[in-house]
């Protein structure tokens, strides 16, 4: 419920969201939208927390195009692809995907960190 107050920026959380205070004037301490906004320059969430992408903006990487680079074996292909590993976030434009993709483990095999 803590963190549904907070998307809300209902109350506001330090830099890791491990502390929590509802005093606005509180120092180190911001809503949800401008810990976003401080984390990820260039994207904005919308009124209902989702995430507004810009489809001209090169940071956003389509899944599909994303899948056939991760199965090529062109080595001279690969370099193109640098600009995703340049240790910034990135996001999926909102094109859909057409293949159906599964996320599969066996229990204790640390399922929770590949979600």
């Amino acid at each position: 419920m803590l963190f549904s107050l907070l998307r809300e920026d209902k109350v506001l959380a330090n830099a890791d969201c491990t502390q929590f205070t509802i005093k606005a004037a509180e120092e180190g301490y911001s809503t949800y939208t401008d810990i976003f906004k401080a984390k990820f320059p260039g994207y904005k969430l919308d009124s209902r927390q989702s995430l507004v992408t810009d489809p001209d903006q090169e940071k956003n990487i389509n899944l599909e195009k994303h899948l056939t680079f991760l199965k090529s074996k062109d080595t001279e292909d690969q370099q193109s692809y640098d600009w995703m590993f340049d240790d910034k976030y990135r996001f999926l434009d909102n094109e859909a995907c057409l293949e159906k993709i599964a996320l599969t483990s066996m229990p204790g095999a640390g399922n929770a960190q590949l979600r």
